[in-house]
């Protein structure tokens, strides 16, 4: 009797530990994905700045009200960001993390004023939060 309960003990006990264990792993790979597009997001920003100080040096106008095309951070396309200016004029980075089905499992959204003068400053808000 003692032996059947001191199995039932430790199957339980093993059972709990391997789900503990997998929660903590999506934990983990969700945390990774988050600052992967938030990294993706970053990268949009940076890559409007140049955008829109390209667009203030010859007049012209690059960002649209519709999302742009998606841009790929890596050769499988799986990571990357689209960038729109809003109605008032801020420029949004939405940084995406995809799977190889184009599912996204991960986004982060970013949006910065648009004007000359905070073109070159790196001030930025986080949409998501």
């Amino acid at each position: 009797m003692l032996a059947i309960f001191l199995t039932s003990f430790l199957f339980i006990l093993g059972l709990t530990m391997l789900i503990f264990i997998d929660r903590d792993t999506r934990a983990g790979l969700n945390l990774q994905r988050s600052q992967q597009a938030q990294a993706a997001a970053q990268s949009g920003m940076f890559f409007a700045r140049k955008l829109l100080m390209r667009d203030v040096f010859y007049g012209t106008t690059t960002l649209t009200a519709a999302p742009v095309d998606f841009y790929a951070l890596d050769p499988a396309g799986l990571e990357g960001f689209q960038l729109w200016k809003d109605a008032i004029g801020d420029v949004h980075s939405l940084g995406m993390v995809r799977d190889a089905s184009g599912t996204i499992l991960m986004r982060r959204e970013l949006a910065s004023p648009s004007n000359p003068e905070s073109l070159l400053m790196e001030n930025s808000w986080d949409v998501d939060l």
